[in-house]
């Protein structure tokens, strides 16, 4: 069925203004003061004068608040001193009575806690004096060692003083050690070296040396004229002296080593001060290895090496390497009695016969096998 088609048609509008319907307002004093529009006046620009802002005087303010409240919002509430503080913990203030029997308990304790302090410095007395005592009794005893360490170190430097600046052997046999056996040594010796007059500038050093279980000697050092450094060992013997130790002070070998290695000396025995470490040189005589123990041989200030032989075995080697051993397997010092057999092939080969001493220096003069 076809939809019916409608005619079209103009429609009026009416366009009058539909007037709102007029409000009446009804003013306050509140709204009248909002109303009025706050000026300020504006200070006119003047050279060197700061521009502020001015305010009403106060007779005025009354137009700078919206609301002022009048006499009638003040009432008669009379409030606390304290109400903010109480306010903010109302449960933990307040005005409490503490009983007097606190104050008692309290009074009691505090009498008893002196009363026990005074009876413990009472009864502690005596311990603190025998303590001042024993106190009093140490610092004395280290009072009089420093003043005896004291009176051994000057006799010490004296000592050495006298020694190095002698100017002759005679004068120098009173300080020195062993001097029975050491006195013809010293005269074999400077007859073929000269006797050096030092002039002694000053002690470098003065150090206790422990040897084996000896804590009785020194080493000082000096710096002196025309050496740079002479150094010293010295022993304080029981009596109290001081004896210095002039074989390794002079470097004393029985001959020159260079010369002893060059010449080769057949069918005799010295005691040299070398320095020995293990080696694996094994030729002509010493070619057996399970037979023999090889170690090379230096002197100090020296220029030759020769190779020292032990049995294996023996008290010597045993010793030998005991004292290697103790030195970590590095060179050692030692004092060893070395001799070369007659009709020896080995060109560079002695034999090491005894070890006379652990280091340079005799801690007790050597005895004699003959």
């Amino acid at each position: 069925m076809a939809r019916e088609k409608k005619k079209l048609s103009l429609k009026t509008v009416d366009e009058t203004i539909v007037q709102p319907t007029p409000v009446t307002r009804i003013e306050n004093h509140e709204t009248q003061q909002q109303a009025k529009p706050l000026r300020l006046q504006v200070l006119e620009s003047e050279l060197g004068v700061s521009q502020r802002l001015e305010l009403p005087d106060a007779t005025d303010l009354d137009d700078l608040r919206t609301h002022q409240p009048g006499v009638e919002a003040l009432d008669d509430q009379i409030y606390e001193e304290n109400f903010i503080e109480q306010s903010w913990a109302p449960d933990s203030v307040g005005n409490k009575n503490i009983p007097w029997a606190w104050f008692v308990l309290i009074a009691l304790i505090l009498a008893g806690g002196l009363i026990w302090s005074l009876a413990l410095v009472k009864s502690s007395t005596p311990k603190i004096e025998a303590q001042q005592s024993v106190a009093d009794t140490i610092f004395q005893k280290n009072l009089q060692e420093d003043e005896e360490a004291g009176r051994l170190v000057d006799y010490l430097e004296s000592t050495a003083r006298k020694f190095l600046t002698a100017s002759s052997i005679d004068e120098m046999i009173p300080f020195i050690r062993h001097a029975e056996r050491v006195t013809p040594l010293m005269r074999a010796f400077y007859a073929s070296h000269p006797l050096d007059h030092l002039q002694v500038k000053k002690l470098t050093k003065l150090q206790p040396i422990t040897l084996d279980d000896r804590g009785t000697f020194w080493q000082l050092s000096f710096e002196t004229i025309p050496n740079k450094t002479t150094s010293l060992l010295v022993e304080v013997l029981k009596s109290g002296e001081a004896k210095i130790d002039w074989e390794t002070f002079a470097h004393y070998q029985p001959m020159d080593w260079d010369v002893f290695a060059k010449e080769r000396p057949a069918g005799s025995s010295f005691e040299f001060r070398v320095y020995l470490e293990p080696d694996n040189l094994f030729s002509h005589e010493f070619k057996n290895s399970n037979v023999w123990n090889c170690y090379k041989l230096t002197a100090l200030g020296s220029q030759e090496t020769l190779f020292g032989y032990a049995k294996v075995g023996s008290e010597t080697a045993e010793t030998l390497a005991k004292l290697i051993a103790e030195n970590s397997n590095q060179k050692a010092a030692g004092t060893l009695r070395i001799h070369i057999p007659l009709g020896i092939q080995s060109k560079m080969g002695v034999v090491i016969e005894k070890v006379m001493a652990p280091r340079w220096i005799y801690l007790d003069s050597p005895v004699s096998d003959d």
